[in-house]
């Protein structure tokens, strides 16, 4: 992925040219304002007709998918006239289910490319991720409400719900870690390499490729290697990291993180004072990591 200039010079690390670190400019969380909730239960009781939606190629890339996607939700979103980009993000997730529901049994026929459906459930993802990470649980008990209201799949709002909220916690804490630093995945390396985000020790090139996943009544933990009863999550980000290092060219540890969920309860999104023990471990097989590289190079 390194770039080599037409004149020659260094090259540019094609990694920090296409993502960048997750920041929190303050401690200060936000709430969703009542109007946005207002317009997202109208959306979600309206539901879409079906030859309104863009019609694309399954076969296209998945950026050109996302294309159409984000200028249907523009045109859909033009009429309500919601300024702030949580307020927006909220309808555009309820719009977004409302296409999963609707594109959900075409995919089934066509086994061979299931494309659309995994381009927009990253769109619903990484729209609640950036709703959860400026909001926090400040407007959590409404949004999980918005499973009660008629034409909303509860069982897949709750799930994807939850999936959001166990990696925004696990942002949060690691982005308290001095020497980490937190880069979001782009679409492609999330719906192809099943990567979530990446983390990068600071001064050195010893990063991870990471996946979180929602433990149920279990403990916060990662994982370095499989362990039993984890070897199919495993596998995925392991063959995800294998992946990334080829195009990368450098080394990218494989990480799972399982983010505990008591039953019945919500997973804690207020951002730390001070990161738990677990994210403080990461770092040091982090600069384990970079000191084996740094020994063998």
């Amino acid at each position: 992925m390194d770039y080599f200039p037409l004149f020659g010079g260094p090259l540019i690390d094609r990694f920090h040219q296409l993502h960048h670190p997750l920041v929190f400019s303050d401690r200060n969380q936000i709430r969703i304002t009542d109007d946005a909730f207002s317009v997202a239960i109208r959306v979600a009781r309206a539901g879409l007709d079906p030859p309104s939606i863009p019609s694309v190629d399954p076969r296209r890339p998945s950026e050109v998918h996302k294309l159409h996607y984000e200028l249907f939700l523009e045109e859909k979103l033009y009429e309500y006239r919601l300024n702030k980009a949580c307020d927006r993000m909220l309808v555009e997730i309820v719009l977004l289910h409302h296409l999963l529901k609707i594109l959900t049994p075409k995919a089934e026929q066509d086994k061979s490319n299931n494309r659309p459906l995994s381009v927009i459930g990253w769109m619903i993802q990484d729209r609640l991720a950036h709703i959860l990470l400026q909001s926090g649980s400040r407007s959590l008990d409404e949004i999980h409400a918005l499973a009660n209201t008629f034409g909303i799949d509860r069982n897949a709002w709750e799930s994807r719900l939850a999936g959001a909220a166990a990696e925004v916690h696990a942002m949060q804490q690691l982005t308290q870690v001095h020497d980490l630093r937190v880069y979001p995945a782009t679409l492609y390396e999330d719906t192809s390499m099943r990567i979530d985000f990446f983390l990068e020790l600071a001064g050195s090139s010893t990063g991870a490729c990471v996946s979180v996943k929602t433990q149920v009544n279990g403990q916060t933990r990662f994982m370095t290697e499989s362990l039993p009863g984890y070897e199919e999550w495993w596998q995925s980000i392991h063959d995800g990291a294998r992946e990334f290092t080829r195009i990368a060219r450098r080394h990218w540890l494989p990480i799972l993180i399982t983010v505990g969920k008591p039953q019945g309860q919500d997973i804690v999104l207020t951002i730390p004072s001070r990161a738990d023990s677990w994210a403080f471990d990461l770092q040091e097989i982090l600069h384990a990591d970079n000191q084996r590289l740094l020994r063998t190079a």
